[in-house]
């Protein structure tokens, strides 16, 4: 999306902090903006936690048709800035339009 972006994040462990990984995503790619002469982020974040009983598979439709709501693009992955690591997101995207 143009004006902000959404990312979702899968701890590895109890251990794991959500909070601490965004914080330092949000430093290292400001830097990297400031280097682009970019704009950089926003002060705050929003955050949403998807806890056990979510189903996460729908959040990530939810994600990927953002552009086409927005008009952005016809069909989710004509978008050029969907993607996923971690999971097939062909697989999850199939039954959005069924």
């Amino acid at each position: 999306m143009p004006d902000h972006v959404h990312i979702m994040l899968k701890g590895q462990d109890q251990s794991s902090d959500a909070l601490a990984a965004m914080s330092k995503f949000k430093l290292l790619s400001g830097l990297w903006m400031c280097r682009k002469k970019l704009s950089g982020w926003q002060k705050n974040f929003y955050d949403h936690g998807l806890r056990g009983h979510d189903d996460w598979r729908n959040h990530v439709r939810y994600i990927a048709n953002n552009p086409v709501r927005r008009g952005l693009a016809r069909e989710v992955l004509a978008y050029p800035y969907t993607g996923s690591i971690g999971c097939e997101l062909l697989e999850i995207l199939m039954p959005w339009g069924t």
